[in-house]
């Protein structure tokens, strides 16, 4: 269907995506008035039409059942057959937000502290889930959507619920990159199943990429059902949370969390600032060796050991003995060449990269990354670790330097993400570097700030507001991390400026700047002197909402005024630099408004003192 296309009582707005059983629009039902998610399924004669004809009645029926008393479940309004058009339609509220999916995709990730909410949030749903005996079954991230008014997830999807309920579900029910190792083997689903999900699903988050991956299904199913556990996770995540999201990977179900109350809870702990016990292998040790009660007899065994004649070894033992001693020695000689081969390998690529025969960053990651993943001895690696360390860091640096230095713009959108990434492969060879991680979080800033400007944050202001948290967050982070350095607040003074328009925190952020070693240059002045315009006008629109208050509006054009005087102050020290002379016109017309209206104001009450 297309937008603007009528079906039933629904004209379609847009399509948003496309499921196992069906489509899903943006609608509006005409007739109750209400904007709405659509989504229709066709249906046939098939026996696996039939099915999930079947699948997906019963799911609305649940889902519909189950969004009454839990607000994280997405509502049904509707639901009914179409037999004319041979499809079934679930007409549901439509949350304005992303779905997990589209979040993933974003160039830069969620803020640790937002992906452990939704953490949080999806294992509470499915501690009340089990509460009620339902298993969702097919938690992925395009069935979760995250609402961008509150940032709270709403799940939908219930279509497999009573496959997985009532009878045995098949393979065709699921989506195998989010299915447990056990429900591979065995086809059944619970509450840890969905648990597992959420785990992938949190994984991918963080990662921006599926814990497991394959070219094909089989070999999918098989990588999960295998006992080598995914990738590490990126280190510019704390370590609390890459432990927790690991644990609920384990290919053992004994190691992972007992229930979803007990994942919940160790999320929740993350979030208030709870250190989580350590949860390592735990070694079950054989029962210690019985002592004889009576040692007199041990004694003469003993004696009589001592005195008996030795008989000839076995030949057969003799060799067996030299054979394992030859395989050791084998094994040995092979350890040391497979080490020195990777040591001359990372002499080499750094050799390349100290002599700059290898200036490209991403061409040396993948060399060095090459190397890694053929070798068992990490270790003998440090050459090219150190040397790519350098070159990675080395890069950022420069656009970081850039920023600071210069007043004119030459630093933009695409030099921040090439130094975001370089930064982070920086800190996967080095987690430690408490400096990297602090140079990470300026870049995390300012793609953030960047994002404020984006298409979709100008149409939606929770968007906007929620990048310019996340922004002072990390702006934040990075100056904790890393102290006597003025990058952040210069990030954090620009976005007090131009996002938030508060002088006072702006003009602080600058104050510590210049504390640090940075006086604020032209580019400054111009975030400053634009931000009073903008209080300027913010000030000269409330006062002409209140003429009928006097006093109110005459208050309001004084603020004003204060602003055009710092304002223009700002301005004449700027002369001509980019943009300030248009602006100091716009200004001065403005302020020149504001004086002739105080005028207006102050002229009876002078007569009426006469």
């Amino acid at each position: 269907m297309n937008p603007g296309d009528q079906f039933l009582h629904f004209r379609i707005l847009s399509f948003l995506g496309r499921g196992n059983f069906g489509d899903v629009y943006r609608a509006e039902n005409v007739r109750d008035q209400r904007m709405c998610a659509l989504k229709i399924v066709r249906t046939g004669d098939g026996e696996e039409e039939q099915v999930k004809f079947e699948a997906e009645v019963y799911g609305a029926k649940l889902q519909k059942e189950l969004a009454d008393p839990e607000d994280r479940v997405v509502k049904v309004y509707d639901y009914g057959h179409e037999e004319s058009a041979q499809c079934f339609y679930i007409e549901m509220e439509y949350v304005e937000g992303e779905d997990l999916a589209m979040v993933i995709r974003r160039p830069t990730g969620l803020p640790p502290i937002e992906i452990a909410r939704i953490a949080r949030d999806l294992c509470g749903l499915l501690e009340w889930l089990a509460s009620t005996e339902v298993v969702h079954g097919d938690l992925k991230p395009r069935n979760i959507r995250l609402e961008s008014a509150t940032g709270r997830v709403k799940v939908l999807d219930f279509g497999i619920a009573r496959a997985l309920k009532e009878t045995m579900v098949t393979m065709a029910f699921n989506s195998p990159a989010y299915t447990s190792p056990e429900r591979l083997s065995t086809g059944k689903a619970d509450c840890q199943s969905d648990l597992w999900a959420v785990g992938v699903i949190v994984y991918e988050l963080m990662a921006g990429q599926p814990p497991f991956q394959a070219e094909n299904r089989e070999m999918l199913e098989r990588r999960i059902r295998s006992h080598q556990p995914p990738a590490g996770l990126p280190a510019q995540y704390p370590e609390q949370l890459r432990r927790l999201v690991m644990r609920m990977l384990r290919r053992d179900p004994a190691e992972r969390f007992a229930s979803p109350a007990e994942a919940r809870k160790a999320f929740e702990d993350y979030l208030q600032g709870i250190p989580a016990p350590d949860v390592g292998d735990e070694t079950v040790r054989a029962p210690g060796a019985q002592y004889d009660a009576d040692p007199t007899v041990r004694a003469s065994q003993t004696s009589r050991v001592a005195t008996t004649a030795r008989e000839p070894e076995n030949p057969r033992m003799v060799l067996a003995r030299l054979s394992a001693a030859g395989f050791a020695v084998l094994i040995a000689i092979w350890i040391v060449m497979s080490a020195y081969g990777a040591y001359g390998k990372a002499s080499d690529l750094a050799a390349e990269i100290a002599r700059e025969q290898l200036k490209n960053p991403d061409e040396a990651w993948k060399r060095y990354v090459a190397i890694r993943d053929n070798t068992w001895f990490e270790f003998f690696l440090w050459p090219a670790r150190r040397a790519l360390k350098k070159q990675l860091t080395r890069g950022a640096e420069e656009t970081i330097n850039e920023y600071r230095i210069s007043d004119t713009v030459t630093i933009f959108e695409r030099h921040w993400r090439a130094a975001n990434a370089n930064l982070a492969r920086a800190l996967e060879i080095d987690p430690s570097d408490n400096n990297v991680k602090a140079e990470l979080r300026l870049t995390e800033g300012h793609l953030s700030r960047i994002q404020c400007s984006s298409s979709a944050a100008r149409r939606d202001g929770q968007i906007r507001q929620r990048y310019a948290n996340a922004a002072v967050q990390q702006f934040s982070e990075a100056a904790q991390l890393r102290s006597r350095w003025p990058d952040p607040y210069l990030g954090l003074a620009r976005l007090y400026a131009e996002e938030f328009v508060d002088m006072d925190r702006a003009v602080e952020a600058l104050e510590k700047a210049q504390k640090n070693g940075h006086e604020p240059g032209n580019r400054e002045k111009l975030q400053l002197a634009s931000a009073h315009r903008r209080l300027v006008d913010r000030h000269w629109d409330e006062s002409r909402k209140m003429r009928d208050i006097p006093d109110l509006e005459q208050q309001l054009l004084n603020r004003a005024l204060g602003h055009c005087r710092q304002a223009g102050d700002l301005y004449q020290e700027l002369g001509v630099f980019q943009s300030a002379v248009d602006q100091y016109k716009l200004l001065l017309k403005r302020c020149g408004e504001i004086q002739l209206r105080i005028e207006e104001v102050e002229r009876p009450a002078v007569g009426a003192g006469q």
